[in-house]
This record gives C-alpha cells, sequence and structure tokens, in this order.
C-alpha cells in the first residue's frame, strides 16, 4: 500500500485564453481563466503542427495578457480564436493561497503555511531573518511601503535557506517562499509569506526572526496553517523551474532534486497518478539522474496507479511519458550507484502496459535518442518502450547508457517490458562505459522493418565491465538473417549471456568475437546463450572462437539428439581468425559433451566423431580431444589426444546425414580412444581447437553423442 503520492502536473498552470500565433510569437489579448508560464503547452482548434508548442520566454505577457516566445515556430499563421495551455511551471509572482508543489503525504494538493510581519511604523534600528537568511531592506515613507519592501527583498533573495528543518533540501529562499505586501494584496502595514511547497511539517516552525522596532508582530514569527500533499512532478518538463530557473529534468521525484519538502525514505512505496501524458520538447541533448535513494534491501518503490489511488482516471490509465526531440539530441533518464528503486507499472488483461515512453523524432540525423540508463540498482517493471519516426542508426529504443565505474554486483533489472520501434535500427544500444542489466520476460521488436538488422547489439569499444543477462526474452518482427552482435566496436571485458530466449528471425549469433585481433583488452568478453525452449539452441563465444547448436541453420548431423526428442542435432565450432587469439597451449575448449557407461568395467574405446572442412587440413596439434573418466580401480583419469608433432586424424566410415553444406565439402573423421573404463560411470569429451583458419565458414561438426564399444 502506499504511503507517498506524485501527480504530476497537480500543479502546474493553465489557463484559457483567447490568443494568436505568428512564428514563434503568441499574443494573448484575453484570459478567462488561469495563467500562462514557462513550459506552458498551447493547445487550440484546427491546430496542426509537427511538433507540441510550448512557452519558452515571457515577453510582455506575465502570466496575463501579452507577448510570449514559443519553442519552435508554428508552420504558418493562427488568427485570433479560444485557445488552452497546460503543465505551465511556477512563476516568480505566485497565486496567493496557491501551493506549487506538496510534501507527498497525500493525494490532493497541499495548502501553504503562512506568516505574517505587520509593521507599525518605519522602522529605524534592529534586523530581521527569514528561514535564518538576512534580509536587507532601506525601509522609508510608510508601513506599508515597508511591508511591500520586504516582500520584494524576500523575493529576490538568491541565499541559500537555513531553516526550518521541515524543508528537507534546501534551496534558495525565494524558492520556497512567496511573499506580498499591500501593493499585492496583504492588510495594510503586513507583509505576508507563504510556503511554496506546502506541509503541515512547515507549522510551528520558524519564518521569521527580528529584531525591529515600529513593528507588532513577536521577536519570533512561526508558521501556520499549511497542509501536505502528493508531489507535483516526477520531473519539470518546463525549461526553467522555480524562480531560480532550474533547468529541464532537474526537478521532481525521477530527477536529481526530488522535492523541496518531504521525503523518500527506505521501503515507501508511492504511488504515481497515470491516466495522464508528458510533453516532453527538446532541442539540446538532456540528463534526467534519479538522486540516491533507499538502500539494496528496502528500495523505494514507484507504483503507476491503475485507478485504486485515482478512481477518477477511469479503466485502465495510462501515464505516458512523451520525448519529441528536434534535431540530433538524446535524452537520458539515467541515475547514481546509490538508486534503490523501483519503477513498478501495471500490465492490464488487455496486455497495455500502464507506464509508456514514447519518443518522437523529426529530423533524419543518426540520433534523437530516449535512452533509459543501465549499470544503477533500479528496478523497471511494466514499461512499454515505444518508438516512432525516421529511420536511424539507434532509435534509443533500448539504449544502455552508463557512465563512470559501476559497483561490482550493481545492474539495472527490466522485468516484463517491451521495447517496439518502427524504424530500421539496433533496438539494443549501449554507448557508455561500465553498465549492465539483468532482462526477464522483455520482448524486443521491430515494427516494420525492411531489411536484415545488423546488429541487435550494438555496444560501442568503450563499453568497459559491462554485464548483460537476458533471462526469458523475445525477439520479434526481425527480417530472417538478422545479427545478433557485430565485430565492428566490440567493446572490452563485455559479457552477455542469453538465456532461454525465443531469437525468431534473429538467426545470425556467433561468428564475431573470434574475429577481433584485441586479445589482451577483449580476452574477458563472451557472448553465451541457451535455452531450454523449442529445440534447444545454445552458443558460446570468446576472442578465440565460438560453437553452436542452431536449429535453424541445416546443419549436417550423425548420432545425437535432443533430450526427449527424436530431433538430431550437432554442435558447430569455428576458431578465431586471428592467430594470436589462441595457440597450440591456448586453445578454444568447447563444451563439454558426456556419456553414461553401462558396459561391464574394462578396457574400451571412445570414439568422438566429427566433420571436418577439407580445405583446413587439420592435423593432431590443430584439434585435439580430451577425456576425463573413472577407471576401473575407482580413479579419476584423464587421457588426451593431443600430438605436438601434428600425427595425422583419423579418417572415420560414421555416415553423417550430409558432407555437404554451404557449398562446401566436409570430411568424417574421428578420436578414438581406448581406456579402462568403469560400469556406471560417466565419461566426458571436450574438444579443443588450436589453430585459427582464414574466415569464419572454415569450422568443424562435432557429433555430441559420444560413442563408447
Amino acid at each position: 500500500m502506499a504511503n507517498k503520492y506524485v501527480d504530476h502536473a497537480l500543479y502546474a498552470l493553465s489557463a484559457s485564453f483567447t490568443a494568436s500565433i505568428s512564428g514563434t510569437t503568441l499574443t494573448v489579448s484575453a484570459v478567462s481563466s488561469g495563467r500562462l508560464s514557462l513550459g506552458s503547452q498551447i493547445v487550440c482548434d484546427g491546430f496542426v503542427s509537427d511538433v507540441p508548442l510550448h512557452i519558452t520566454a515571457l515577453g510582455t505577457g506575465t502570466g496575463g495578457t501579452g507577448t510570449y516566445t514559443l519553442k519552435h515556430a508554428y508552420n504558418g499563421t493562427v488568427t485570433s480564436q479560444a485557445m488552452t495551455s497546460q503543465h505551465g511551471a511556477p512563476l516568480a509572482v505566485s497565486t496567493w493561497g496557491v501551493c506549487e508543489d506538496g510534501d507527498g503525504t497525500a493525494k490532493t494538493a497541499a495548502t501553504p503555511s503562512t506568516a505574517d510581519i505587520v509593521f507599525t511604523g518605519i522602522p529605524s534600528s534592529g534586523a530581521i531573518n527569514v528561514l535564518g537568511v538576512a534580509v536587507t531592506a532601506t525601509w522609508a515613507t510608510s508601513a506599508d511601503n515597508c511591508a511591500n519592501l520586504l516582500a520584494t527583498a524576500i523575493n529576490a533573495l538568491t541565499t541559500t535557506a537555513v531553516g526550518p528543518a521541515s524543508f528537507t533540501i534546501k534551496s534558495q529562499v525565494r524558492n520556497h517562499l512567496y511573499a506580498r505586501g499591500p501593493a499585492n494584496g496583504a492588510p495594510a502595514g503586513t507583509c505576508q509569506v507563504m510556503t511554496r511547497q506546502g506541509s503541515a511539517s512547515h507549522d510551528g516552525l520558524i519564518c521569521f526572526t527580528h529584531t525591529l522596532n515600529n513593528v507588532s508582530s513577536a521577536g519570533t514569527v512561526n508558521f501556520i496553517g499549511g497542509t501536505g500533499g502528493a508531489w507535483g512532478y516526477t520531473s519539470n518538463v518546463a525549461s526553467v523551474m522555480w524562480p531560480s530557473a532550474i533547468a529541464i529534468d532537474q526537478y521532481g521525484v525521477w530527477a536529481a532534486t526530488p522535492y523541496f519538502t518531504g521525503s523518500l525514505l527506505p521501503g515507501d512505496v508511492v504511488a504515481v497518478r497515470s491516466g495522464k501524458t508528458i510533453n516532453r520538447l527538446l532541442s539540446t541533448s538532456t540528463t534526467r539522474t534519479m538522486s540516491a535513494m533507499g538502500s539494496e534491501t528496502a528500495p523505494v518503490t514507484f507504483e503507476i496507479d491503475d485507478s485504486t489511488e485515482w478512481p477518477a482516471d477511469g479503466v485502465d490509465p495510462v501515464l505516458k511519458i512523451s520525448s519529441v526531440i528536434v534535431g540530433n539530441y538524446i535524452c537520458y533518464h539515467t541515475a547514481t550507484t546509490s538508486t534503490y528503486a523501483s519503477i513498478d507499472a501495471k500490465q492490464y488483461a488487455s496486455g497495455q502496459k500502464n507506464l509508456v515512453y514514447e519518443n518522437l523524432h523529426t529530423a533524419t540525423d543518426g540520433l534523437g535518442e530516449t535512452r533509459l540508463a543501465t549499470g544503477y540498482p533500479v528496478r523497471y517493471k511494466n514499461i512499454l518502450y515505444w518508438g516512432n519516426g525516421v529511420a536511424k542508426t539507434h532509435q534509443g529504443m533500448f539504449p544502455i547508457a552508463s557512465g563512470g565505474v559501476i559497483s561490482a554486483g550493481v545492474q539495472t533489472v527490466f522485468e516484463n517490458c517491451w521495447f517496439s520501434t518502427d524504424a530500421q535500427s539496433a533496438p539494443v544500444y549501449s554507448s557508455h562505459n561500465a553498465g549492465g542489466s539483468l532482462l526477464i520476460g522483455c520482448t524486443f521488436e521491430q515494427r516494420a522493418p525492411t531489411t536484415a538488422q545488423s546488429p541487435v547489439l550494438a555496444l560501442m569499444t568503450f563499453i568497459n565491465t559491462s554485464r548483460y543477462t537476458f533471462i526469458g526474452c523475445d525477439f520479434k518482427g526481425f527480417v530472417s538473417g538478422s545479427r545478433l552482435h557485430t565485430a565492428a566496436g566490440w567493446p572490452e571485458t563485455c559479457n552477455v549471456n542469453f538465456i532461454n530466449c525465443d531469437f525468431g528471425n534473429v538467426t545470425e549469433r556467433t561468428g564475431v568475437l573470434p574475429l577481433l585481433n584485441q586479445p589482451n583488452t577483449r580476452s574477458f568478453s563472451t557472448v553465451s546463450g541457451s535455452s531450454s525452449r523449442g529445440l534447444r539452441d545454445f552458443f558460446i563465444e570468446t576472442i578465440q572462437g565460438s560453437a553452436e547448436w542452431n536449429s535453424s541453420k541445416g546443419y549436417p548431423t550423425l548420432n545425437a539428439t535432443l533430450l526427449g526428442l527424436t530431433t538430431k542435432w550437432v554442435i558447430y565450432a569455428v576458431p578465431s581468425t586471428w592467430g594470436a587469439n589462441l595457440g597450440k597451449t591456448s586453445p578454444f575448449c568447447l563444451p563439454s559433451i558426456n556419456k553414461w557407461n553401462t558396459l561391464d568395467s574394462g578396457s574400451r574405446t571412445v570414439t568422438v566423431n566429427i566433420l571436418l572442412e577439407s580445405t583446413n587440413g587439420w592435423v593432431k596439434n590443430d584439434i585435439s580431444c580430451v577425456l576425463t573418466y573413472t577407471n576401473s580401480a575407482g580413479d579419476f583419469v584423464v587421457a588426451d589426444s593431443y600430438d605436438p608433432a601434428g600425427g595425422a586424424l583419423t579418417a572415420s566410415s560414421a555416415t553423417w546425414s550430409s558432407t555437404s553444406y554451404n557449398g562446401q565439402t566436409w570430411t568424417p573423421l574421428e578420436f578414438s580412444m581406448v581406456v579402462d573404463l568403469k560400469k556406471d560411470t560417466e565419461v566426458t569429451a571436450i574438444v579443443r581447437l588450436h589453430s585459427s583458419v582464414a574466415n569464419n565458414t572454415l569450422g568443424v561438426f562435432i557429433d555430441p553423442e559420444l560413442v563408447v564399444s
């Protein structure tokens, strides 16, 4: 059950007004309700534009009539007509009695706490502090004027507040308080202040201390009258926020400054209201970094509401975060190594997920990405990433964007998430150093590809010490022949593992790392995959070689059948194309194959059948086999076929399903070793490749069925 609440745009300014648009200028002639502000998104009948229009600068208008500057020019002219706006950021001049954020303690809006200083004349001595900060003013003319001067000074005070403790993250005084004097509606001789962030926790704490004469207020004035309410921002979408102009994406519970009042404690459950769209218009790159929160054993959980907390949102509400990226820019959603958070969306019976990240990109350049950062202790559950727009190198469908050295054992978790794009682009993309993810039950989809995708997993050369594990993931919509990864730019010490994944038409899964010629820097990189689904495909790849069973390839087979099935299978292996990556004493070792011996103890012949590409010309120091077994006396024994002198391999009479594959001829050969084998024990064979090849078509097939006779 939730104990904290976020209702994005709850306190945002909205308005109904009459205006016209010409280029980047919005001219407001009348306002029937509300106020316009920075970040206000403009909506009107018959409005046609490639991107939503937002106010980015105040002209002659400061909330009401006047001119405002829009983010991008409207393609044409909109004559004077009725319009509305939403999602406006707080203005420097607040609406009295109306909060601009809460403390997260209730679903409804907070109300401000207030405090008054009453002048009876013009002070001639003494000093005054607000929120523990000295206020400087030149008192003159009258009590009313002194109250107005104090209000003006407070609203311009850029010094960071010292107290009270109810402002849990302290900012400039003007970000916490709005003051008014008689000129703006306060009683005669009175300077009134209200908290911009509402909370009952302010009440009874000190707002003012003073030693002024000609002031009837006590020397200490406390806040009164506030109530708590929901936080109002996941992250600010306006170009500036608060009087100090906090930049876009830097304020809100999913931003670097999560709030000014309230707290996120380990184990908190925060309900996030859905049923709305958050439009973010970007023409510069931006990063939203979640603050440190929670702990490893007690993360902060953000639950996207399904109308449980806010029934008025109706059936199956969705929270959509839509980023319209104009130009060659990137939107990062990142965190810190101390951000222990879980963002839990719901999946409805229809299959719809109720947290959607939508990426809309209007340019034909190579970026325009929305990146969900990895390598941090954050969990995402049931989110939908929906990429629209022109084809590009990296759509940002599931971008992996981490920075710095990530702590050991830390990965970002994605569970039952769906990443979909209509562009021809890499759906899994990593562009920063030191990251990693655990992906469970996720789907990666291309909705309208025109050619085979290469690569699906795009990792850059500087992605060091990265770890990615895919468990039960599906790859949908790809054109047959799509390649899982490529050699270009493969990172150092990057390990990727696929377990029980359905690759669909991503049929090319190996033959990349063995092409690399940098053994020292990439010797710890691996890509592997295994599955108990379908026909039990698997692959493993290092810079020394690759081995796989790929049921889509139509490989030649011999004796081995899949467990519980009649389908025959085989292991296909290829060593590196770079001689420096392996050698006689540093071979590529294939996965072990095993056989349970049911024959009586004694001398037995163990045979491993192979099918070698006929132009390889390998001998016994190019390919070898090691047996491990238990002898009649119960001793563990190792036998090795490796011959340093390079004796000839033994021809085989075994009848493979074919000795022709991929337009090449293949030669049946075998390793046969006579050993003293104990009954009811297991014998294991490990085939090793000691020599490089000219290209990755010059491999060897190994029958996984050991023959014991």
